[in-house]
């Protein structure tokens, strides 16, 4: 088993010394560690934490290396460098792209006509503002 060779409370570091002590390609480890998750031994609610606290430490790690956190859509993830905007509120943000396929799903959804009708109203606004905008300004719908 993984957790044989690892002290608990092991690091990434820990896992790579046991790959390459038993000699195992990244994809045989992967496979090694799924045969011992199906084993049933942990809870949901362990890997879930174990998996929660990796994903913040290298979040932290990548923030680090680039000087600093940088905004994401709470929605798809993407960075604020790879969005057209990122509109940001104290507690989320949400890019445009992602904002657009909201109102576009609420206006399919919804009974009521003038949720359309402002929808397609954002669209023309959107559509023109784009238009006036110079071509290295102009932003992708």
């Amino acid at each position: 088993m993984v957790t044989e060779d690892i002290e608990v409370g092991g690091t990434i570091s820990g896992l790579v010394r046991v790959a390459r002590a038993r000699g195992q390609s990244l994809d045989q480890f992967v496979a090694s560690l799924k045969s011992e998750l199906a084993t049933g031994a942990y809870s949901a609610e362990d890997l879930e934490s174990a998996v929660g606290a990796l994903r913040v430490a290298v979040e932290e790690y990548i923030e680090e290396k680039n000087g600093g956190p940088e905004s994401r859509c709470n929605f798809c993830g993407l960075p604020r460098s790879q969005v057209p905007d990122l509109i940001s509120s104290a507690e989320a943000n949400i890019c445009t792209n992602c904002a657009i396929k909201a109102t576009e799903e609420l206006t399919n959804t919804s009974p009521i006509p003038q949720v359309g009708m402002a929808f397609r109203a954002f669209e023309g606004v959107f559509a023109i503002g784009n238009f006036l905008a110079k071509p290295w300004q102009r932003k992708n719908m």
